[in-house]
C-alpha cells in the first residue's frame, strides 16, 4: 500500500502541474474568444 501511495503522489504530481497549464492555456484561450467577441459586440 505504501509503495502504490506514493507511486501515485509521483505521477499525480507531474500530471496535475501538466492539467494545470492545460486549463490556464485554455483559459486563456476562452478569455480571447470572449474578449475577441466582446470588442465585435461593442463595434457593433
Amino acid at each position: 500500500m505504501a509503495e502504490s501511495s506514493l507511486n501515485m503522489y509521483v505521477f499525480s504530481r507531474p500530471f496535475l502541474c501538466f492539467l494545470a497549464r492545460v486549463l490556464e492555456k485554455c483559459q486563456l484561450l476562452v478569455l480571447a474568444i470572449l474578449c475577441h467577441e466582446g470588442h465585435e459586440d461593442w463595434m457593433v
